[in-house]
């Protein structure tokens, strides 16, 4: 930024306080309400945005309109809503506070609004009622013209002032550039001396830091060395741990192998058991179905019994009306009297051998159906026995899979041993090497050591010289003074 819009800049803070003042006392003054809220909405939003660009550093040029605008705004709506004659000075007071820009373009922007704002009060409002809008307007031309003349003239007198300003500030530079070659060769030995000294300083403090550091650092590396030990111990003992962990899983794996054989074996023989289950199920139904069947033919054999038992007693009962019928035939009849007897022996044998097969039957039926019931009963029972054999397979078919399972999970522990013991001898060996790297550090740190104790004492001599020098060069600067 430019140092004359630099000064417009502080020109403009000046001014949007000027407003703001404006605007706070016109509020203040105000009769009514009405007026106060009209000024607040008509001039807030141009103070504020007066601030942002004032602030932001925007628009430095233009903010002088805004702060003209923003004063016609305030005074046009305080006459508008005032009462009395004497708020139109208000505009002379506007008039006042733009001249200080010494600036006419924003004077005549506000001379314009001022002169349109008077021709339209005296033609509307009742204030300015029987007042001439030509000399009105002329006396603010006057008076505009009279103030843009002395922006002129200011701005002119400005100008010259940092022609002045600025002829003085070039002699200045001169003068100045020559002391300056007079004394620079001075200046810049002892500025060099004065940097050496320092710079030797800040050595020597480096030094010591240094000598420190080390110091620390050779008694890190020890407590280190023993903690890698320690270390070292530990890891071999987790080397160890995991070396038993290993061998267990290993021993847990084949278990669980075998385990899983006998599980299988099992199982084989299971379905063994539950397909001669099956068989023997079909057999006893087999069985069940030949006993109904001969219980069946043996009903119909009682039946044919019942049948031939009727016949019997069907026969006895024609060899009796045989017998009557030869007894009323006399001695014609005696030859057909002994062959009704011979029919009812005959009938009476067969009803009794037909009484006796019935028994029989009844009997051989009697076993049947306890036969009957005991296939039944075996067949209950089978059935029993066929759903355990399934409930037993399925059983088995579970432990084997969880048989399977734990031996897939005892392989995979068996795995992660055997990578975890790799990886611990991994570390095991890592451990030893930065354990004997340690060492080695110590020792080279031990010798660093050494040799900045030496260098401290070398930079602690320099510095000492450098004193001698400046203190040389100082006397030399008094005399060139």
């Amino acid at each position: 930024m430019s140092d004359k819009l630099l000064a417009l800049h502080e020109r403009n803070k000046l001014m949007v306080w000027l407003l703001w003042i404006s605007l706070l006392l016109g509020v203040g003054v105000s009769s009514s309400n009405h007026l106060r809220l009209t000024l607040a909405i008509s001039g807030l939003p141009i103070c504020i945005l007066c601030v942002l660009l004032v602030w932001r550093k925007v628009a430095i040029r233009y903010v002088m309109y805004l702060v003209s605008i923003g004063l016609s705004l305030i005074t046009f709506f305080f006459i508008e809503e005032s009462e009395a004659f004497s708020s139109y000075f208000l505009i002379f007071f506007s008039f006042a506070i733009i001249s200080i820009y010494h600036n006419y373009r924003p004077l005549l922007l506000n001379g314009i609004v001022a002169m349109g704002m008077t021709t339209y009060f005296v033609l509307t409002k009742a204030t300015f009622e029987g007042e001439n809008v030509f000399y009105m307007n002329a006396y603010l031309f006057v008076i505009l013209g009279a103030l843009i003349s002395q922006s002129l003239i200011g701005a002119k007198m400005n100008r010259q002032q940092e022609a002045s300003a600025a002829e003085s500030a070039a002699a200045k530079e001169r003068t100045e550039e020559v002391l300056v070659e007079v004394k620079g060769s001075v200046h810049v030995l002892g500025a060099s001396i004065t940097n050496l000294q320092k710079n030797a300083s800040d050595t020597g403090e480096i030094s010591g830091q240094v000598v420190l550091a080390f110091n620390e650092i050779a008694s890190g590396i020890a407590t280190q060395s023993v903690s890698v030990s320690d270390i070292s111990e530990a890891m071999e003992q987790v080397n160890q741990n995991v070396s038993a962990a290993t061998e267990a899983s290993i021993q847990l794996s084949d278990k669980s192998r075998v385990t899983a054989d006998f599980t299988t074996q099992g199982q084989g023989q299971m379905k063994d058991l539950a397909s001669k289950i099956n068989q023997i199920d079909h057999i006893v139904s087999d069985t069940s179905g030949v006993m109904e069947e001969v219980n069946q033919e043996n009903q119909k054999i009682g039946s044919i019994v019942e049948m031939i038992g009727e016949i019997a007693n069907q026969t006895n009962l024609l060899s009796l009306n045989a017998s009557i019928e030869a007894a009323r035939a006399g001695e014609h009849g005696q030859g057909f009297s002994v062959v009704a007897t011979e029919i009812r022996k005959l009938a009476q044998h067969a009803q009794d051998a037909s009484t006796e097969i019935a028994g029989i039957l009844a009997a051989i039926q009697s076993r049947i159906a306890q036969a009957s019931s005991l296939v039944g009963d075996g067949l209950t029972v089978v059935t029993e026995g066929k759903e355990s054999a399934h409930s037993v397979e399925q059983l088995f078919d579970g432990i084997h899979a969880n048989t399977a399972e734990v031996l897939q999970q005892a392989e995979q522990i068996r795995d992660m041993n055997a990578r975890l013991q790799q990886s611990s001898q991994t570390v095991l060996q890592e451990v030893t090497t930065v354990a004997a790297f340690t060492e080695e550090s110590a020792a080279s740190v031990e010798e660093v050591l050494a040799s900045s104790h030496a260098q401290q004492q070398h930079v602690v001599d320099i510095v000492e010289s450098i004193k001698q020098l400046d203190e040389m060069m100082n006397k030399l600067e008094e005399v060139i003074k």
